[in-house]
């Protein structure tokens, strides 16, 4: 008989094909279709396995004439596809120094095993976000017959941290004290990109603020994050001065009352008079008729202060020789007389006084809670009359004058500075409170220039004028003024108050 065989030889398939047996045909000159009969041998075809496979197919006639044998050829060709791994997320992957860091992993697909993503071996360095460096991460699979996908890779980039920190200063600067005031440092705060708050961390530096030595401290304030990234040195300023603290305790000028002081009897009298050195009104003594003869004060608090100036103007009339008047201090033990001007010897008739400073320190006189002063004429009729205007009377904290020096009482006509008998002028409102402060040449005005000192003999201001000096941007103390006419020079004292 004759065998057909039915279907390819070779056939090839792929590890892990199927594969069906086409079979085969047999035919016998007398048997007729025998197919049936075939046996099929040979190899048995295993496509899991890679190899060559031989199908044998035999058959005989009912005569026993065996037909010539036939044969397929199964080639089972091995697995040589790689699967394929894809990069979920992004390659290089930057991160600051201190960040988070999650890794998106990847997938990987075979052409014969399918999704083996499950089987991805993560590999290479391990991401420290705490310690700058480039990181790369591996990715690797094999397929079920051993091929191996090309690695894929992750570069991860950890940034140093190169930001540093900031720090803002809490409060003002420049701080500007006195002399002897306590001094509390504000401080400042510190942020940090990475780190956030580290204002526990500031070091604070420069100079210690001694607030008993005048001199200009510098306090320095700085911070490092945890990479070591310095920030920008921030600085206060701390000026400690040693300048007047000075407080105007009272003023009086009599325009619309007594201004609280008390009019002692029939010699003393508030007038409207020429003689009225700032605007139209005094206080007119005379005679010695004793309290009746006097205007008394009302009582002032001088327990804070090292030293008080009283100061005030004054008009002589019809004054004899050797009559005098009287500035009394009550501590409140009764009116001491504290200075004494005499006619012929301290003033002359018919003119203005000098602004007179009488100056009491601590160490010499008991400023008190309770004190008092009072103007007594002690002259010798009712037509001796001092008509006095213009009292302030200034407390003074300054350093320099503390309780227990030895200065003594002082009574300085305040032209004593620069004494110019031939060209004498006024200040007025002097203490000023105002913004303007008014200067007034006996011989009349033209330009004249003027600078303006203050007690730490720095000049503040300079400039021209004809009758009108701004001193709206002063601070309240005591200043000099020195005017220049183009022919002679003067220098007066006044007082800036609020």
């Amino acid at each position: 008989p004759v065998i057909t065989l039915v279907g390819s030889s070779p056939v090839n398939l792929n590890v892990g094909d199927t594969y069906t047996d086409d079979g085969a045909t047999a035919n016998d000159n007398k048997d007729g279709d025998i197919t049936a009969n075939i046996v099929v041998g040979g190899d048995t075809v295993n496509t899991g396995v890679a190899g060559t496979y031989i199908v044998t197919y035999n058959v005989s006639d009912a005569a026993g004439n065996a037909a010539t044998e036939v044969t397929r050829t199964v080639n089972v060709i091995p697995d040589t596809t790689a699967p394929v791994i894809t990069l979920v997320g992004s390659s290089p992957v930057n991160l600051n120094v201190g960040d988070t860091y999650t890794d998106d992993g990847a997938t990987a697909n075979d052409n014969k095993d399918g999704d083996i993503t499950a089987n991805i071996v993560v590999g290479g360095d391990t991401v420290n976000t705490g310690v700058a460096g480039t990181y790369i991460v591996t990715y690797n699979v094999s397929d079920a017959a051993g091929n191996a996908a090309t690695e894929v890779t992750r570069t991860v980039n950890v940034i140093p941290d190169t930001t540093a920190p900031v720090i803002t200063l809490v409060g003002s600067s420049p701080v500007n004290l006195n002399v002897g005031d306590t001094y509390t440092d504000d401080g400042a705060t510190a942020n940090d990109n990475k780190d956030g708050d580290i204002t526990a961390n500031i070091v604070v530096g420069g100079d210690t603020v001694n607030t008993g030595v005048a001199s200009t401290y510098i306090v320095t304030y700085n911070v490092s994050d945890a990479a070591g990234n310095a920030a920008a040195e921030v600085t206060r300023t701390v000026i400690v001065e040693d300048v007047p603290t000075t407080v105007v305790l009272h003023e009086g000028y009599f325009e619309s009352g007594w201004d609280g002081w008390s009019d002692g009897g029939n010699d003393c009298a508030r007038r409207l008079d020429s003689r009225s050195y700032e605007g139209d009104y005094s206080i007119r003594i005379r005679d010695n008729s004793g309290t009746a003869s006097s205007m008394t004060s009302p009582s002032f608090d001088l327990s804070p202060y090292n030293e008080v100036e009283f100061s005030f103007y004054f008009y002589a009339h019809s004054m004899e020789n050797n009559e005098d008047f009287w500035l009394q201090y009550n501590d409140g033990s009764g009116f001491t007389t504290i200075k004494t001007w005499t006619g012929g010897v301290d003033f002359n008739n018919g003119s203005f006084s000098n602004k007179i400073i009488v100056t009491l320190n601590a160490s010499q006189y008991n400023l008190v809670n309770n004190a008092q002063f009072r103007l007594r004429c002690d002259a010798s009729g009712n037509n001796d009359q001092i008509f006095i205007d213009q009292v302030v009377i200034v407390g003074d904290g300054t350093s320099g004058s503390a309780r227990g020096t030895t200065n003594k009482i002082l009574s300085i006509p305040e032209d004593e500075v620069v004494v110019l008998e031939k060209n004498n002028f006024k200040l007025y409102p002097n203490p000023v409170k105002g913004a303007v402060l008014n200067i007034k040449l006996s011989s009349g005005n033209n330009n004249i220039s003027y600078k303006i000192i203050n007690m730490l003999g720095q000049v503040v201001n300079v400039g021209k004028t004809t009758k009108e000096v701004m001193v709206g941007n002063l601070e309240a103390g005591v200043y000099y003024i020195e005017v220049n006419n183009g022919k002679e020079k003067m220098t007066k004292r006044f007082v800036k108050s609020n």
